[in-house]
């Protein structure tokens, strides 16, 4: 089987990448308030969710939603493909600051080391909007498949004024790049409902982190029999 390809397999492979990653995206004023609304937006969907014993949050990254995550859950695994990240990841929950303990391993989306239903729920941010197509399914159907439950999981959706913002946002991009490919894939709202449909999945709530205008969204997705 040949190794899937898209950017954001390797673009957090380098150490320089996870010593940046929250300096980058938190340092601004900007930045500090999207993180404040994206917690708010996950607290609201984990809420629909029901209290788990164990959560899987994929990719972890340094493992920012560790402290939402353990809100809601006795325990939770982090798990990422880059090395870097788990090594900040594992730094940042060992120090005196930390609220517990996070279990780490080294795994790829598409092949997860874990059991069919091994965890009660899935958590998934800011993967989905950067995964082709096909790329997506096959993610979102192995979540579905070590989760119990259900999946919380943000996706980039269409409403139709954000789609016109995106469609020219895309187009400055491609001039500014000389024609380059640009990865950026949401989706409108009914491919997302297909979509968990055909993986036994249900759109059971959804929560923006910006507004109408805001193409983020957090999505809770329910398996109905695990109800």
């Amino acid at each position: 089987m040949s190794e899937p390809n898209y950017t954001a397999r390797t673009a957090y492979q380098q150490r320089q990448a996870a010593e940046e990653y929250e300096d980058i995206r938190f340092r601004s004023w900007m930045g500090r308030l999207r993180w404040r609304r994206e917690r708010e937006a996950v607290r609201r969907v984990l809420a629909a969710a029901p209290t788990a014993e164990r959560i899987a949050d994929i990719p972890c990254g340094i493992g920012r939603w560790a402290p939402v995550l353990r809100e809601r859950a006795h325990r939770v695994f982090g798990l990422d493909i880059s090395w870097p990240m788990l090594e900040r990841a594992h730094a940042e929950q060992s120090g005196p600051e930390a609220s517990g303990p996070l279990a780490l391993a080294r795994a790829e989306a598409e092949r997860l080391p874990l059991a069919d239903g091994s965890v009660d729920v899935g958590f998934c941010y800011a993967l989905m909007k950067h995964l082709p197509p096909e790329a997506k399914r096959a993610v979102l159907a192995e979540f579905a498949r070590v989760a119990r439950r259900g999946l919380v999981i943000s996706f980039a959706l269409f409403n139709p004024l954000t789609h016109l913002r995106w469609r020219w946002m895309m187009w400055r991009q491609w001039r500014r790049s000389g024609g380059a490919t640009v990865h950026s894939y949401p989706l409108w709202p009914r491919e997302l409902e297909s979509l968990a449909g055909e993986l036994g999945l249900r759109v059971a709530r959804r929560a923006s982190v910006l507004g109408f205008l805001s193409l983020e969204k957090v999505v809770y997705l329910e398996k109905p029999a695990a109800r």
